[in-house]
């Protein structure tokens, strides 16, 4: 992806930063966090959802960082196995909705890592927690 195209689905992507936010925050209450404050989960929500913006259009792509929103969504006080999964969904299909197929097609190879990399931060942070 060149410069150019990065800085615009990075600008596309920060608009819609807060409509993602709020997805992901309704996909995960249908599994989980029903009790919790709406707005304090929905703002850490929002930073997740601008540190996977920035891991996707960033270069070179940087897995720890991407594993990072892993075990911050790890530390919700809702983790379960169907929040990782709704929120591996539910980022996939966001952050590519609505973006012209020359974009999805360069951001595919980058989506695929980051998604991959949430999972392996998400069961590493849950591993040390809860010992297997």
């Amino acid at each position: 992806m060149n410069s150019i195209d990065q800085s615009q689905v990075r600008k596309i992507l920060c608009g819609r930063r807060d409509a993602i936010a709020d997805s992901w925050y309704r996909a995960i209450t249908q599994v989980s966090c029903a009790s919790l404050p709406a707005e304090e989960v929905r703002q850490q929500l929002v930073g997740l959802t601008e540190q996977a913006i920035a891991v996707l259009v960033t270069e070179p792509f940087e897995d720890r960082k991407a594993q990072a929103i892993g075990v911050a969504l790890s530390q919700l006080p809702c983790t379960q196995s169907e929040v990782l999964g709704r929120s591996q969904e539910l980022l996939a299909y966001q952050l590519i909705r609505d973006l012209p197929v020359d974009q999805i097609v360069a951001l595919q190879p980058r989506l695929v890592a980051l998604i991959g990399a949430v999972a392996v931060g998400f069961y590493q942070q849950i591993r040390e927690t809860i010992p297997v």
